[in-house]
């Protein structure tokens, strides 16, 4: 059998979205809720308690609120990546499915991140109506898309980088360095809830995000004490961007690195396993 077949992954995704669907409708109404919240009460507070109010700050706030709270859903599902085999009888099921350990891995994998990142763009949309309709119909004001102000606010931050690319030649390296390292620790933190999901069999998000806390503290110190950095002194530009450059070698590395551990856990999950870890 060969190891990926296109085929039978897609009946394998098929299968993951009907056995996921009642967990599916109930994170997406989580994900509405919360987001419905957020939009209708700081409209209403705002709209109730300044005369003098900016739609643009307003729809921001906003927008800058929406990606707060996907930062939060993206790691819940990040570290629920194997939570379709919480129990025996669900390993057992999953296990002997008629597929590759390749397309099972991809399957939840596509699911713990682009399938979050579907429910959480559609529950915001909903929640985006939701709060155009209340604002209408409490204080008859049009406020707004909190989804298209954020794309417009996104387009018009990519064009900013794009200008700053162009007029300062001279710093286009460490631009563009940063912009690297920016995305770098985004992918390598998601890399971290999935090693997380995939190691631990319970609690993921919170022990993940506990141990995250640990080493970070002890990484930080460590690099302290190594760079003889005291509290009141400030990191020459030098240092910063030895340390940039140094991150962006190795936070690839963490990010693949991460990535084949989950897969190993993984390929060696057993159906009878420890009470905490997958080991």
């Amino acid at each position: 059998m060969k190891n990926f077949d296109s085929h039978r992954f897609r009946n394998l995704m098929r299968y993951e979205l009907t056995a996921n669907k009642r967990n599916i409708i109930n994170t997406m109404l989580i994900m509405t809720l919360a987001l419905t919240f957020v939009y209708v009460s700081t409209t209403i507070r705002t709209l109730h308690d300044n005369v003098n109010y900016n739609m643009n700050d307003l729809l921001w706030g906003l927008a800058m609120s929406t990606t707060s709270i996907y930062v939060l859903f993206a790691t819940l599902g990040a570290s629920r990546i194997f939570y379709n085999m919480r129990r025996k009888q669900d390993r057992i099921n999953f296990l002997t499915l008629p597929a590759t350990n390749v397309e099972k891995f991809m399957a939840r994998y596509l699911y713990a991140t682009v399938g979050y990142l579907l429910m959480y763009t559609a529950s915001a949309v909903v929640a985006d109506v939701l709060n155009c309709i209340m604002a209408y119909m409490l204080y008859s004001v049009d406020v707004g898309s909190v989804c298209l102000h954020g794309m417009e606010g996104l387009f018009d931050m990519s064009m900013l980088v794009m200008s700053e690319l162009i007029r300062h030649e001279n710093e286009r390296v460490d631009i563009i360095q940063t912009i690297f390292l920016v995305v770098f620790m985004v992918l390598s933190c998601g890399s971290m809830y999935i090693f997380g999901g995939s190691f631990f069999r319970r609690n993921q998000w919170v022990l993940t995000t506990f141990s995250m806390t640990v080493v970070s503290i002890a990484l930080t110190t460590a690099s302290t004490m190594l760079l003889h950095v005291s509290n009141t002194e400030a990191l020459s530009k030098s240092e910063l961007l030895m340390l940039m450059m140094l991150a962006d070698l190795l936070l690839p590395l963490l990010i693949v690195g991460l990535h084949y551990l989950a897969w190993k856990l993984f390929c060696r999950t057993q159906v009878i396993t420890g009470e905490w870890t997958n080991l």
